[in-house]
């Protein structure tokens, strides 16, 4: 899959069903994507925040992108945190993970998103291994669907786990005959409290963490149903 920061629920309970986890980051970093920006309640409204990064070529690979993270801006996060989920359940214990995060000095995007994916992975009891295509699995040329299979092939995968989206991109039948079953995860979004009346779907992880207790948290990345 491709990294995303600090992404929604269903990314998790995919995670929870791997025994490893490879983040595809030697493709396209799409500037308007989610790879950098994502979504958190605030007053009751899904508000976006987006990963400052330094401007460059719109060929260039996610790999590439280098941070443009300064202070001010951590410090303006971080507040727009508290005022968000002071009052949240679990704010004293997942905003230290989110301030260390932020001020452990990483220069690439990908090093972040990398180090998020490991401090809310061990949050929610998902000991997953990961590794980076880039750097394991190098593409040789190779891109798409034919890219993927090389990838589970090269890692000795029996069997592969996408979300659903990936039903119109990848044929079962073809990755069966290179001895890989291809599964589907549909994820389960249901609502969760979130100090209010009406539920917004699909915000980051650091909303579910902020609202259910860890132990609850930990059971909603285990929910979801594989389908072939």
């Amino acid at each position: 899959m491709q990294p995303y920061l600090f992404p929604y629920l269903g990314y998790y309970q995919l995670i929870g069903r791997v025994d490893c986890f490879i983040l595809l980051d030697d493709v396209q970093f799409i500037e308007r994507g989610y790879i950098h920006r994502n979504s958190i309640l605030l007053q009751g409204r899904a508000h976006r925040f987006t990963l400052p990064v330094v401007k460059g070529p719109r060929s260039r690979q996610i790999r590439e992108v280098p941070l443009a993270l300064t202070p001010a801006w951590c410090d303006d996060f971080l507040a727009t945190l508290r005022h968000a989920y002071h009052r949240a359940p679990s704010y004293a214990e997942v905003q230290p993970l989110v301030a260390d995060l932020l001020h452990r000095g990483d220069t690439s995007l990908v090093s972040l998103i990398d180090g998020a994916l490991a401090v809310t992975c061990d949050y929610l009891g998902l000991p997953v291994p990961t590794s980076r295509s880039s750097l394991d699995f190098p593409s040789n040329g190779v891109h798409g669907a034919d890219r993927i299979l090389a990838v589970c092939t090269a890692a000795g995968a029996t069997d592969y786990v996408n979300p659903p989206g990936g039903r119109s991109l990848y044929d079962p039948a073809t990755f069966s005959a290179a001895g890989v079953r291809c599964w589907f995860l549909e994820p389960s979004l249901a609502p969760y409290h979130q100090g209010g009346t009406e539920f917004v779907p699909s915000l980051s992880i650091i909303d579910v963490m902020m609202w259910n207790s860890r132990a609850d948290a930990q059971a909603l990345v285990r929910q979801g149903a594989l389908t072939p």
